[in-house]
Parts: structure tokens; C-alpha cells; sequence
């Protein structure tokens, strides 16, 4: 019998930051095999760097690309096998903290760009990826913008 400890808690608790992220229960035993437990499918995806294919279709476009491979970051390290390698609960909060500066951080360029807009600035945009554009402007700032679906 295993006992539970903090770190079985900070195992606990990123099985509920997946839970959040792609909007479904812990386990489903109408999927198919690989995709019953979401801890194991969703630690798959994260190795395999596909997680963004299932998160919640609600936070595509909404979540800055950052700070989505930092909460996918955080969860995954939540869900080590063995508890020496998990993270204490302090770092689960720093890192979950930086996420939503990273978050904000996007959001608040955003304003500015729309600001930079009204002003007739003329911003350069340049496509990074499909969720992702840099915004230059000739006053010389850089930011990172999510692009609505």
C-alpha cells in the first residue's frame, strides 16, 4: 500500500491542471484504450510536443502559445512517476505564477497593438506560426499576439 505524501498531492493536483486544460474527465472508459486515463494520453501528447491537439477547443486562440507550453510544462512535471521527481507545491505555484505573466504579458501587447492601430503607427506583422504573429512597430517594440480562430 502506498501512502499518501505531498508529492502524491502535486500529483493530484496536475491531474487537475489537465482536467482544466482539455475539459474532460480524469478517466473516460468510452475513448479508445490510449486515451481512457488522461494523466497517461495527455503525458503522451506532451512528449510527443502535440499537447495543443487536446486542449479545450474553448482556450485555442485564447491561451498566448508561452504560456501554454509553460502550464503544459507544469502539469507535466505534476505527473512524474516517481514523487522525487515532481515538483514541490511552492514551484508548482512560481511556475503556474509565470504562466499567467506570460498570459498577461500577450494581453496587455494586445492593447498596445490596438492602441499602435488607432495612432496610425503602420505596425509590421509577421507571420511566426499559425497562433502567433510579432508586432514591430518604428517605436521599436516586439510582442507576441495569439490570433483568434
Amino acid at each position: 500500500m502506498q501512502q499518501l505524501t505531498h508529492k502524491s498531492d502535486v500529483y493530484s493536483f496536475g491531474v487537475v491542471l489537465l482536467e482544466v486544460l482539455c475539459a474532460r474527465p480524469v478517466i473516460n472508459v468510452g475513448l479508445p484504450y490510449e486515451e481512457v486515463n488522461l494523466a497517461g494520453w495527455a503525458k503522451s501528447h506532451y512528449q510527443k510536443g502535440t499537447l495543443h491537439e487536446i486542449i479545450d477547443r474553448n482556450l485555442s486562440g485564447e491561451i498566448a502559445p508561452k504560456c501554454f507550453m509553460k502550464f503544459g510544462e507544469v502539469a507535466n512535471s505534476c505527473i512524474k512517476e516517481k514523487g522525487s521527481k515532481r515538483p514541490s507545491m511552492d514551484e508548482v505555484v512560481r511556475g503556474l505564477e509565470f504562466a499567467l505573466q506570460l498570459q498577461e504579458a500577450v494581453e496587455k501587447a494586445r492593447g498596445i497593438v490596438g492602441e499602435f492601430l488607432l495612432d496610425k503607427q503602420n505596425p509590421s506583422f509577421t507571420l511566426q506560426s499559425e497562433a502567433t504573429i510579432i508586432v514591430s512597430s518604428h517605436a521599436g517594440l516586439d510582442s507576441e499576439t495569439v490570433l483568434p480562430r
